[in-house]
């Protein structure tokens, strides 16, 4: 088209001498100028945006630079007060040896460092050295090893290594039984704060699943030692204890309620055995034409099985509404003893009753669907 356009170009330019022909070949030429115009400017425009960078401020927007994480000067501080208490203890090991008694306070402190820091593996294998030093040095029922003993429970609860958690915590509830009185308030502050850690476990079934007959026998010996304790309380006219110590042995009921009322077959162990050896006898052709009596053992279901197993749980879900009608009278008797101290705590004694009383007629209704169970 552009040759088209220029061949008529040419042959104006031949005939320029009439003013038609003039007029008419400067309209062609601005057709063509426009023409050619329309043609370039795609190319332009692509060389153009071929030449720029691609990571260049024309082609792509910069993001704005993010501005640096505040250092906290709190944490600063702790990790240089670990990193000053490793080197402290590496010369108090390299001077003195592993087991001088003066690296005990060294390996206490780093440990707390290492914990506000949630370093808690190397909190746990401080406080581990910490641990073996103290017994090592004051012998293995030392006061030295519970403040030691209070960090490795705080490590390994950071690392959810709750069988650790339960070791340590058995092993100081175990120290405090050696050491204390068990008419002393230190003796009781133990028990409870064993008690709110293996409460705590059964809740969340750390330790176990639900129905376990370990677990509900270690929370039957926690009511023991309870009721040991509540005789103690009692005599010391100290009401505030007292109710703690009631409540904590009712919140035991209740776990054990619970327990008891999630297991199966596989948690009971009647004094039947599940299966029993019986003879069976057929007659059977002797070859002859004639006929043969043949006996031999075999072993088969025992129906009494089911029915001791159904008895078992039964009992024990009679003996554990028993034992919360057993701690709901002692309430009773508290509030009769200790009236001004209830007033104040009204909506709490009423609710504890209540739900005594909600436990005790679900095991009931347990009970009784126990009695036409088919296992």
């Amino acid at each position: 088209m552009i040759q088209a356009i220029s061949s008529q170009l040419r042959l104006l330019s031949v005939s320029r001498a009439t003013p038609l022909a003039a007029s008419v070949g400067r309209a062609l030429a601005v057709l063509l100028v426009s023409f050619l115009a329309l043609q370039t400017l795609p190319a332009i425009a692509q060389s153009q945006s071929g030449d720029s960078e691609p990571g260049s401020a024309e082609s792509m927007d910069v993001p704005e630079a993010e501005a640096p994480p505040e250092i906290d000067p709190e944490r600063l501080q702790w990790e240089r007060d670990a990193a000053g208490l490793v080197a402290q203890l590496d010369n108090l090991t390299n001077s003195l040896g592993l087991y001088d008694p003066s690296l005990l306070e060294v390996q206490r402190d780093l440990g707390s460092a290492l914990l506000r820091l949630d370093r808690h593996q190397e909190a746990a294998e401080v406080y581990a050295r910490a641990l073996q030093l103290a017994r090592v040095t004051d012998g293995l029922y030392s006061a030295q090893q519970l403040a030691v003993l209070d960090g490795l429970i705080a490590a390994h609860s950071g690392l959810q290594d709750w069988g650790k958690v339960d070791d340590y915590e058995h092993l100081r509830f175990s120290l405090a039984t050696h050491q204390q009185d068990p008419q002393s308030p230190e003796y009781i502050d133990a028990l409870l704060a064993r008690s709110e850690w293996q409460l705590q476990a059964s809740r969340h079934n750390l330790l176990s699943r639900p129905g376990n007959d370990f677990q509900i026998r270690q929370l039957h010996d926690l009511n023991l030692a309870h009721e040991q304790a509540l005789a103690t309380a009692s005599e010391q006219s100290d009401p505030a204890l007292h109710w703690e110590l009631l409540d904590t042995k009712l919140q035991t009921d209740i776990e054990i309620a619970r327990h008891v009322a999630y297991q199966g077959m596989r948690d009971i162990f009647p004094s039947e055995p599940r299966y029993v050896m019986q003879t069976v006898c057929r007659m059977v052709s002797d070859g002859n034409g004639g006929a043969q009596r043949v006996c031999w053992q075999q072993r088969v279901s025992n129906p009494d099985f089911y029915n001791s197993a159904a008895n078992q749980r039964r009992h024990e879900l009679e003996r554990t509404r028993a034992n919360l009608l057993t701690t709901r009278r002692e309430m009773e008797q508290f509030m009769v003893t200790h009236p001004d101290f209830v007033s104040q705590r009204s909506d709490e004694v009423n609710n504890r009753l209540a739900q005594i009383d909600q436990v005790v007629s679900e095991l009931q209704r347990e009970a009784s669907r126990a009695a036409f169970r088919s296992w």
